[in-house]
């Protein structure tokens, strides 16, 4: 016996003042028990706990992007060590949690409204959070591009953290069946 429960919606953050989007997203989680029998099972209980774990998981997900969309995780400091202090610690980041890091670059103009639509981000590297304090953490360096003064960058506001998205593996495709025709 298999229950799947599922949850899907549409997530728009609009700035009422100016009608700036904030960040926009399709929500869609799944998921799946696998009973051996249904003997014993009160499927309405089940149900529900699935439910509530499911909403748990998408609100979770949708609070991130929107912070992330309004407050994204900025670097306020640098070593020489290599390693990041950002403005953001308590539960919003996590040990071993990894992010893109990018700077900000010119700011985009929509020609037709004259709306502001944000800035381009370029990616210069890769950090992990490695501790994370009450109100900041610190990322240690992964990956970095040379850059002209990491520092002047930081200090100016200009380098933000993204959160790096896993690749998933690719798939091989099944090698072609034998004696068969290939039409």
């Amino acid at each position: 016996y298999t229950l799947t429960a599922r949850t899907s919606f549409n997530l728009r953050v609009i700035v009422p003042a100016t009608g700036v989007v904030v960040t926009s997203k399709t929500y869609d989680e799944k998921s799946e028990l696998k009973f051996d029998s249904r003997e014993g099972l009160k499927i309405d209980d089940i149900e529900q706990a699935e439910i509530d774990k499911l909403a748990a998981v998408a609100a979770r997900k949708a609070g991130e992007d929107i912070l992330n969309g309004i407050y994204p995780v900025m670097a306020i400091a640098y070593s020489p060590e290599g390693v990041f202090t950002i403005n953001q610690g308590g539960d919003s980041v996590k040990a071993g949690q990894k992010y893109n890091l990018r700077v900000y670059g010119e700011m985009l103009i929509d020609p037709y409204t004259k709306e502001e639509l944000g800035r381009t981000e370029k990616t210069i590297g890769m950090v992990e959070i490695t501790e994370v304090m009450p109100k900041f953490a610190f990322a240690k360096v992964l990956e970095l591009s040379p850059v002209k003064d990491i520092n002047a960058l930081v200090t100016s506001g200009n380098v933000i953290l993204r959160p790096a998205v896993e690749k998933a593996p690719e798939k091989t495709p099944p090698p072609p069946a034998k004696n068969q025709p290939k039409w």
